[in-house]
């Protein structure tokens, strides 16, 4: 995320970055590069995201899937909300599916969105499973 941003801003860009800074990726403020965490357009909002079975179980009979509704996190949305009311996007990139549990936000806006989907997130997931004791 980061090379793209910076290769967008030598494109001559304006580029915001609003990320959840989830426990098991933390970043630490003091790790952020200098030329993105001087910009008020970068926002990193804490986040606990960790699994939660009685939640999961809860969510089992809701129309949105647990993996993708545990990233909804209120500050989020409020960081999003305020950086929405100040900017005018002309395309809004989503890092991975988790993220668009925001989506509302932007077609409020009627701004384009992409959705950027790494592969990577299958693989996480199949190691995941691999090594999972208990199915549930």
């Amino acid at each position: 995320m980061w090379h793209m941003a910076e290769g967008l801003r030598a494109l001559g860009h304006r580029v915001d970055v609003i990320a959840l800074n989830t426990n098991k990726q933390y970043c630490p403020p003091g790790s952020v590069p200098a030329e993105l965490a001087r910009d008020e357009g970068y926002v990193l909002v804490d986040a606990d995201v960790n699994y939660r079975p009685l939640a999961a179980v809860r969510q089992t009979f809701r129309t949105t899937p647990y993996h993708i509704q545990r990233f909804e996190v209120p500050a989020m949305r409020a960081a999003i909300e305020r950086r929405s009311d100040a900017v005018r996007y002309d395309l809004v990139l989503l890092e991975s599916l988790y993220t668009t549990t925001y989506l509302d936000v932007f077609e409020r806006r009627r701004w384009p969105t992409l959705l950027r989907s790494h592969n990577a997130e299958f693989v996480i997931w199949s190691k995941l499973q691999r090594s999972e004791k208990h199915m549930l």
